[in-house]
């Protein structure tokens, strides 16, 4: 799977989310700014009631409070970086660190991803109108250098990100029409319209940027020097596309809040770039880094037979995954002619064999996806509702018929001659579209021969092994499809700018579906450079749809606009969905301890686990 990344996806990752809110008038008593007439939260949530009351809260219930602090915990990557700005386009940023680095008005929990806690906010208030939100800031919220966070400090954040930042931060502001300084710890943002519910959510997920540090530089320019930030760690030493350090502050303003006790327990965190995935996996066997986590069923069966894992210095342990999961999948390059009919997409589709791959390959570790919001209350499931054919009815004539008739399902080969019957089928659709076999090759009426490209990155080898077959298939269906491989900044950089044929490329699963359809599938993205509608999806339906997610009233609409969307896309084939990872498979050094409980929805080593007592000063092995 090609992990996304730019940071663009951290608002996708950690959910945009609005809606029922707990009151706390308890802040009004401390805070002059807070209005007592208007409701005042600590959370911002969409339907799902939250996990966690801050005003009571002692400590989170997946930590251990009393953690030991020091140590250091050492990571790896394989994926380079040549800048430390990850909100800009322009250069490949430091994957998978950046939240403890940078911070939010609100923040998501590995024990609660729906809904967003109070951050560098320590309030947020929203009248009946739903015109405008305040965030009121938390006094003691400073920056690395020792400046406070003020309102200046968050106006500027929106409009230089919204100005100068990734693509998706214009289209999740465009609801925002001004923002002001209410007083010295308040900041409003005024709202085009009252019936977006997504906006006070996003507006919390955005980060806060030091106005000082950055008024004399170019923002749009890759930055190599360390950022002022107010997050739990600090950038301290790197090297570009070989190593980065992180060091814990001391001086961190949020270090005994209730949410952050017992996390950030490291003082140091390590992360080493490798060329690719073997190549990190011997560092790992010789402890050059501390945890794997295995996404190479192979590695996980038959290579871990180093004598560090039989002396037990080394552990394999499975732990479960309770998240929503990622679409993984081919992405068809629509805007390319030759994906451009339904049915060619649907015949490629019946050609690759999970099944095969799954028991061959990935040792039946794997679970096929098949929804765009797998493992969500959103994924669509048997035949569509009345609540979804109320939107989908209307638009009969414009959607596969089978989209009535019967569930989706990726093509299946568990039966014998089960791949025979897919390519059958796949070779009737190739025919109705117009395709026929002419000297061996697939053809067209213009004799032109049915070839393209898989791009895929550099090291993602078993990538490559799972596309190896699915190319052999396409071969018996007279296709020519060849595997191309390429660096990680020019895969980067294709994709941005739509320069393939056909990717692998994972769609973060939305914890509530909103605002970011539109970038994903919206007509107005499909164009627009750097954007996340990567299949060039231009459908008046599915823009519809999209538009009424973003202004769902109730759950039941949200779940039945979300299903029927997750429809229209499967049934459209945009994406041959693959599969994903049911458990996390993770080996680690034993130089850890790690909390009973773990949090629901993700592993949080790096800020939940401590280095054991003899292990407090130590690096690798």
């Amino acid at each position: 799977m090609r992990v996304i990344s730019k940071v663009k996806d951290k608002l996708w990752i950690l959910g945009i989310l609005v809606g029922s809110l707990m009151s706390i008038n308890s802040f009004a008593q401390s805070s002059p700014s807070i209005d007592p007439r208007i409701k005042t939260v600590h959370v911002v949530t969409d339907f799902v009631p939250p996990k966690y009351n801050t005003l009571s809260l002692n400590h989170l219930d997946y930590v251990n409070p009393n953690a030991r602090k020091g140590g250091q915990i050492t990571l790896s990557s394989t994926v380079s970086f040549d800048t430390l700005n990850p909100f800009v386009i322009r250069g490949n940023p430091v994957p998978g660190l950046s939240g403890l680095v940078f911070e939010s008005l609100c923040t998501s929990l590995a024990g609660d991803i729906y809904n967003n806690y109070a951050q560098l906010a320590k309030a947020i208030q929203l009248p009946e109108s739903k015109t405008w939100v305040q965030y009121i800031l938390d006094e003691r919220a400073t920056f690395s250098d020792g400046s406070s966070v003020r309102p200046e400090d968050v106006i500027f954040s929106f409009t230089i990100l919204r100005k100068k930042g990734l693509p998706a931060f214009r289209h999740y502001y465009d609801g925002v029409t001004t923002v002001e300084k209410i007083d010295t710890s308040t900041v409003r943002f005024n709202f085009k319209t009252n019936d977006n519910r997504e906006l006070p959510g996003i507006i919390s997920q955005l980060p806060i940027l030091s106005e000082k540090f950055w008024k004399d530089r170019d923002f749009e320019r890759p930055i190599l020097e360390p950022i002022v930030s107010t997050g739990p760690y600090t950038i301290d030493k790197f090297e570009p596309g070989q190593t980065i350090e992180l060091k814990r502050n001391p001086a961190y303003w949020g270090k005994d809040l209730p949410l952050n006790k017992g996390r950030y327990n490291f003082d140091r965190i390590k992360m080493d770039v490798y060329r690719d995935q073997s190549v990190a996996f011997e560092a790992f066997k010789s402890g050059a880094f501390d945890i794997q986590i295995e996404l190479n069923p192979t590695n996980w069966v038959k290579g871990y037979d180093f004598d560090a894992v039989t002396t037990g210095k080394v552990t394999q342990a499975i732990f479960p995954n309770g998240r929503p999961t990622n679409m993984q999948g081919y992405v068809f390059n629509t805007r390319r002619p030759l994906f451009a009919d339904q049915r060619v997409r649907e015949a490629l589709a019946n050609a690759f064999d999970f099944e095969w791959v799954n028991e061959n390959i990935f040792y039946k570790t794997r679970a096929r996806t098949t929804s765009f919001f797998q493992g969500s209350p959103y994924a669509a499931t048997g035949l569509p509702s009345a609540a979804e054919l109320r939107y989908l009815k209307p638009f009969a004539n414009q959607l596969p018929p089978s989209l009535f008739t019967q569930p989706f399902t990726p093509p299946r080969s568990d039966t014998p001659g089960g791949i025979r019957a897919n390519l059958l089928k796949a070779s009737k659709l190739l025919k109705s579209a117009g395709w026929a076999i002419q000297d061996g090759l697939l053809r067209n009426a213009a004799g032109e021969p049915f070839q393209f490209e898989i791009m895929l990155a550099d090291g993602s080898e078993h990538l490559k092994r799972i596309t190896g077959p699915f190319v052999r298939n396409l071969e018996r269906l007279g296709i020519q499809a060849r595997i191309r491989l390429v660096d990680s900044s020019q895969y980067e950089s294709r994709g941005e700018s739509f320069d393939f044929d056909m990717t692998i490329d994972a769609f973060p699963v939305i914890l509530s579906p909103g605002n970011e359809q539109r970038s994903m599938w919206g007509s107005a993205a499909a164009d627009a450079r750097g954007s996340y509608n990567r299949a060039g999806v231009k459908n008046p339906l599915i823009d519809q749809l999209a538009e009424k997610v973003v202004v769902a009233k109730t759950f039941d609409e949200l779940v039945a606009l979300s299903r029927a969307l997750d429809r229209v896309l499967l049934w459209n084939y945009y994406v041959i969905p693959q599969h994903h990872l049911p458990q996390f498979y993770v080996a680690y050094w034993d130089k850890f301890d790690f909390p009973k409980t773990f949090p629901k929805y993700d592993l949080s080593y790096i800020d939940t686990w401590w280095a054991k007592p003899n292990k407090l000063t130590e690096g690798p092995k």
